[in-house]
């Protein structure tokens, strides 16, 4: 007799969720272990992802209904080929879970492309963009609520800057990870894992700004 396959959601566990999420902002060097040995990693992604895309889909909703931009006034690919602010926050409103997901595929691509370059064999790029996927989506809620807040209390400028510190902070724990993952050193894993990041970004600001 074949014996049953294990389904890996039955080992996943909501408060486990949780606590790894709580962990990115208070106990970096134990999340930095656990998620390395952790064989769910793409699941512990997902819930962060989907929070923080539909908090994002839900605010993009509101630029179309009210079209009062909560976005900053970068000029993007999408601005150019949208003939109304109406049709642009529309195409924002529909391309950005799609641009979002694409992010990520992005970054994998180019991190899988630049480590073979470098010839090392040990660097797990699906788990490091996974690693990433979860960091950059729960540090993220931060910029989320700074968006939400700068929506209530426009006077709140400095909040916008919560955006490039989230950033910095998530390229900093994708470079410790890497440099732990694969064992090559900090300044390879910085080079590495900022060009992907850059591509990651570029390739957002083209349509979403």
């Amino acid at each position: 007799m074949h014996s049953k396959k294990e389904n890996p959601m039955e080992k996943y566990s909501y408060k486990k969720n949780l606590r790894y999420m709580s962990e990115v902002f208070y106990r970096p060097k134990p999340l930095l272990e656990n998620l390395i040995n952790e064989d769910l990693i793409f699941y512990y992604a997902l819930f962060p992802l989907v929070l923080f895309t539909v908090g994002y889909e839900c605010l993009y909703i509101f630029d179309y209904s009210t079209q009062n931009p909560f976005t900053l006034p970068f000029i993007n690919l999408l601005r150019f080929i949208t003939k109304s602010d109406n049709q642009y926050y529309f195409c924002q409103m529909i391309l950005f879970p799609i641009i979002h997901l694409t992010d990520f595929i992005i970054f994998w691509l180019v991190l899988t492309g630049i480590s073979k370059f470098f010839l090392n064999s040990q660097i797990d790029t699906l788990k490091i963009t996974y690693f990433s996927m979860f960091t950059w989506n729960t540090i993220g809620l931060i910029s989320l609520l700074g968006d939400i807040l700068l929506h209530i209390y426009p006077s709140w400028e400095l909040l916008v800057f919560t955006h490039p510190l989230c950033g910095l902070i998530g390229v900093i724990y994708g470079v410790f990870f890497l440099n732990k993952q694969s064992g090559i050193s900090k300044g390879k894993a910085t080079i590495l894992y900022t060009i992907s990041w850059i591509s990651f970004i570029i390739f957002r600001m083209l349509f979403l700004g």
